[in-house]
C-alpha cells in the first residue's frame, strides 16, 4: 500500500475496508456483530484541495477538473490523399492546420524519339519494390506514345503518360513507400534517375495510427497516444482551459472525428484513467460504518493497489466471473450510485475496470457487496 497526500500530489481512489488477505472473512458474518459494514465509495483527492469531511467519508471536492481534453479516433489503418486536412484550435490558443502530403515514386524516360522498332525487345519494371514485371513490346513500337502504351498495357499497379516528348511512370501508390524502376533488358529505352515517393505516410491508402501521431503533434501542439492502433488526440493541459476545437477539413470524418468542441473532464468526473487504487478507511479513525469523521483536513489516504476489500456494488455480484464496473460520472443515493461505486455489468456511467476481479459476493437486506481482489501494476 502506498501513502497519498494532499499536499503532496494528485490522486484519484476509492474506498473501502480491508484485512490482510489471509485473514479477511468471504462473508459478513463476523462484521455484522461490530456494525463494520465496509462500502466503496470515491475519493477524489486534488493538490489543490483539502480532504472535506462529511457522511460519505471523504467527500469529493467542490472545484478542480481531472485530466485532459481527449477524443479518439477510429482504430487504423485510414485511406487519406495527398493535401487531405482538418483544422485543430488546442486549448483556445489559435487554429493550426494538420495537413497530409504524399507524393507517389516516378520515372521519366531520357530517349531522343523515335526509337529503332522494339518488336520483341523488353524492359522491366519493379513497381513499390514488388516482383519485376517484363513487358515486350509489339512490332511498330518507335514513338513515345507507343512505349507508353505498352507498358500500360502490361504493368499493374503504375501508369504511363506522355508529358511533352517524354514517356513518365508513375506508382500508383503515394507516400515514402512508392517507387517505379524501369530497366532495360535488351530495348532501346534509356530511363532518368528514378524519383522515390514522399510523404507523411509508407502508403496513403494504408496510413498507420503511429503516422497519424507523428504527423498531428507536428503541425499542432496536441499530444497523440495510441493503443490497440487507435490513436487519441488530447491536449497538453489539464483541468479548466483544456480543450480541442475540431474545426473543419475533409480528414476529420477519414479519421472517425467530427466538428465539435471537447473539453476537460469536469469535476466530479472520474477519467477512468486516472484510476489509482483503492483507498482504504482507516479504521482508528472510523471504528464502525455508522459513524464517520475524524479525517482531518490534508490528511494522508492509504490507497491498495494490491490485496482483497469488500465493496458495494450496485447490483447483485451474481457471477464471479462478471466484469468489474467503477461509476466515472456523479449520481445520487449512496453509496451505491455516487461516483466511484461498483457494479458488476456495464452502464453508460460506469467504466469497465482492469486489474480486478470479484472473488465472493453477499446480498445483506437490499444491499448487494462484493469481495474485490486488486491487482494493480
Amino acid at each position: 500500500m502506498s501513502q497519498t497526500s494532499v499536499a503532496d500530489q494528485p490522486a484519484r481512489a476509492y474506498e473501502g475496508k480491508v484485512h490482510a488477505s489471509g485473514e479477511y472473512p468471504t462473508t459478513f458474518e463476523s462484521l455484522l456483530g461490530s456494525g463494520e459494514i465496509p462500502f466503496g465509495k470515491a475519493v477524489s483527492i486534488y493538490a489543490d484541495n483539502e480532504v472535506s469531511l462529511g457522511n460519505q467519508r471523504c467527500k469529493l471536492p467542490t472545484s478542480g477538473d481531472q485530466g485532459p481534453a481527449k477524443k479518439a479516433c477510429d482504430a487504423e489503418t485510414y485511406a487519406l490523399v495527398d493535401g487531405d486536412a482538418f483544422v485543430l484550435d488546442v486549448d483556445n490558443v489559435g487554429n493550426a492546420t494538420i495537413t497530409f502530403n504524399a507524393a507517389a515514386g516516378s520515372q521519366t524516360s531520357s530517349n531522343s524519339w523515335p526509337l529503332s522498332d522494339q518488336d520483341g525487345l523488353k524492359d522491366s519494371v519493379v513497381v513499390d519494390g514488388g516482383a519485376a514485371q517484363v513487358v515486350t513490346y509489339p512490332a511498330s513500337t518507335t514513338t513515345a506514345l507507343q512505349v507508353a502504351a505498352a507498358l500500360n498495357a502490361q504493368v499493374e499497379g503504375a501508369s504511363f503518360t506522355v508529358v511533352g516528348s517524354d514517356v513518365v511512370g508513375t506508382s500508383d501508390t503515394e507516400g515514402t513507400g512508392s517507387s517505379i524502376a524501369i530497366t532495360p533488358v535488351d530495348s532501346g529505352t534509356t530511363w532518368a534517375t528514378a524519383v522515390a515517393g514522399t510523404g507523411d505516410a509508407v502508403n496513403a491508402d494504408a496510413v498507420t495510427a503511429a503516422e497519424i501521431e507523428t504527423l498531428i503533434e507536428g503541425d499542432s501542439t496536441a499530444l497523440v497516444s495510441v493503443s490497440g492502433g487507435v490513436p487519441t488526440i488530447q491536449s497538453p493541459t489539464y483541468g479548466t482551459g483544456s480543450e480541442l476545437d475540431f474545426i473543419s477539413g475533409t480528414m476529420l470524418a477519414k479519421l472517425g472525428l467530427s466538428v465539435e468542441t471537447i473539453s476537460a473532464p469536469s469535476a466530479g468526473d472520474l477519467a477512468p484513467t486516472n484510476f489509482r487504487g483503492i483507498a482504504i478507511a482507516d479504521v482508528t479513525k472510523e471504528p464502525i460504518a455508522s459513524t464517520y469523521g475524524g479525517y482531518a483536513d490534508k490528511d494522508s489516504v492509504t490507497v491498495m493497489r494490491k490485496g482483497l476489500v469488500w465493496v458495494v456494488s450496485a447490483d447483485a455480484v451474481d457471477d464471479l466471473s462478471k466484469g468489474v464496473y467503477v461509476r466515472y460520472q456523479n449520481g445520487a443515493a449512496a453509496p451505491a450510485n455516487t461516483l466511484g461505486s461498483f457494479r458488476a455489468t456495464a452502464n453508460a456511467d460506469y467504466q469497465l475496470m482492469t486489474g480486478m476481479q470479484w472473488k465472493a459476493s453477499e446480498t445483506i437486506g437490499s444491499v448487494y457487496y462484493g469481495l474485490l481482489e486488486v491487482n494493480l501494476p
